[in-house]
């Protein structure tokens, strides 16, 4: 599902990943985004705020937020900025901030905390 809609892009799209568990990413949301940029990913929040009730009622938790580069593996300093701003509005510990790379269909997995951001040393290469 993450390769066929960020990966169908050539430019930042993004989407929320959640959790049944703490151990397993099993559930994504995909967000084109709002197309204000071809570099920069800017997220529907209205559109998410709908979707985290939904998931709340479920039982799914928000883990974080995937994003496409093109060919970048690095957090930019605006992603950074983003998911600190929603550690802050949650009051969370830290979330995963996974970059997609579209031109390698590969995702390198980031953690984002208030004062850390930590490269998880995991790639995935997708088919």
């Amino acid at each position: 599902m993450i390769k066929n809609s960020l990966g169908s892009k050539e430019y930042e799209a993004g989407g929320m990943l959640g959790s049944n568990n703490d151990d397993v990413i099993d559930t994504f949301f995909y967000d084109e985004g709002r197309g204000e940029s071809k570099t920069d990913y800017y997220p529907y929040v209205e559109l998410w705020q709908r979707k985290l009730a939904e998931w709340d009622a479920s039982k799914i938790t928000f883990r974080g937020i995937i994003h496409s580069h093109v060919n970048n593996d690095k957090l930019s300093d605006r992603d950074i900025k983003m998911a600190r701003e929603i550690l802050r509005i949650n009051s969370l510990q830290s979330i995963l901030m996974p970059i997609f790379l579209i031109n390698r269909a590969e995702i390198v997995w980031y953690e984002v905390g208030m004062d850390f951001v930590r490269n998880l040393d995991s790639k995935v290469v997708i088919n």
